[in-house]
């Protein structure tokens, strides 16, 4: 997993800096420009699923893992008609 993210991180900064344009008055704008406080919320609730995911599989049996599983699809589908 480090080696995966380590090659992302740089792939990641490389494409901002090709990518980043000024703005009207030539400035450039910051890299996480745009990421209002919902977004962060977002991206904190995406981490954490990924470490809740990432316990129950070191912790949890098959039969646990399926009923997270299928937990998870409708907590997911209920949250997203908010």
């Amino acid at each position: 997993n480090i080696q995966l993210a380590f090659f992302t991180i740089w792939t990641a900064l490389i494409q901002g800096w090709w990518s980043a344009k000024p703005d009207e008055t030539g400035a450039h704008q910051p890299y996480l420009h745009g990421f209002t406080g919902w977004v962060w919320i977002l991206v904190l609730l995406q981490a954490g699923g990924g470490l809740l995911v990432a316990a129950v599989i070191k912790y949890a049996d098959n039969v646990l893992k399926g009923l997270a599983t299928g937990v998870s699809v409708c907590f997911a589908t209920g949250v997203s008609t908010i």
